[in-house]
């Protein structure tokens, strides 16, 4: 988090922020781990959002007729291991009542006591039947909840929602 406050205000683009992370985490991560990161800036003028992933699953978009849509995005590498490496970068002008939900693997691979992974068509069922974008992150961290019940949480449980009401 660190690096990341020194690194947004200087750069102009999601995909500089994963390459100026990049070198950063390169110097210093061990063989064998990475990091994984997506970076999101949205234009409030134009409602644009500019998206640069570095391993990250590729984010789900509502449309506004109910929809739902995986962002057609290359995943990219994750940071750290490569000194250069590529990035999936898209550019979509959000629609009136458009909902963007991007996640951490750690969502849909949520288990539950049985070792059952909550699933990508469960996410999308809960941001299908969604009432907006708080409505949808509120209902992905109770279906979490229920279905991992008691199970050990593995893996990060990150959620962000956007939403352009007009």
């Amino acid at each position: 988090s660190g690096a990341l406050l020194e690194v947004v205000p200087a750069c102009g683009n999601p995909e500089s922020i994963l390459r100026r992370l990049n070198r950063s985490l390169h110097a210093v991560v061990e063989p064998g781990l990475f990091v994984t990161a997506m970076a999101v800036m949205l234009d409030t003028r134009t409602h644009q959002i500019e998206i640069a992933c570095a391993g990250h699953p590729p984010g789900l978009l509502k449309r506004a007729d109910g929809s739902v849509v995986a962002l057609e995005i290359d995943s990219g590498i994750a940071l750290g291991p490569d000194d250069n490496p590529e990035f999936g970068v898209l550019k979509h002008t959000l629609a009136a009542r458009e909902v963007l939900m991007v996640t951490t693997d750690g969502v849909d691979e949520a288990r539950n006591l049985a070792g059952e992974e909550l699933g990508t068509a469960r996410v999308i069922q809960v941001l299908a039947e969604s009432a907006g974008a708080t409505d949808a992150a509120r209902r992905l961290q109770w279906t979490i909840n229920q279905h991992a019940g008691e199970a050990r949480q593995h893996d990060d449980l990150t959620v962000v929602t956007l939403e352009r009401c007009k």
